[in-house]
Parts: C-alpha cells; sequence; structure tokens
C-alpha cells in the first residue's frame, strides 16, 4: 500500500496518472491532503502522465 500526502487539491485527478506512473494499481495507493491545504490561486503545475 502507498500513502501519499500532497498539497494539491485535484487528487481524483492525480490518483490516475500516479499510479500509472507507480506502476501500481489504484486500490494500492492512497493520496491525503493535509487539512488547512491554503486557497486555490490558479494552477501551479500541469500534470500528465
Amino acid at each position: 500500500m502507498y500513502e501519499v500526502l500532497a498539497n494539491f487539491q485535484g487528487l481524483y485527478a492525480l490518483h490516475t496518472v500516479m499510479a500509472r506512473a507507480l506502476n501500481v494499481p489504484g486500490n494500492r495507493l492512497r493520496l491525503r491532503t493535509p487539512k488547512d491545504s491554503g486557497g486555490s490561486f490558479g494552477i501551479k503545475r500541469g500534470v500528465s502522465p
């Protein structure tokens, strides 16, 4: 099981991309964010497979 703490508000978009990049099944990957990650002020970095 992989557990990743990420300061990213689009976890549903990131989950599939990260699982494929790590070559692990999606059910073996858990993504979490901090409770107070701040506001969203635009995209900081693009996500692509």
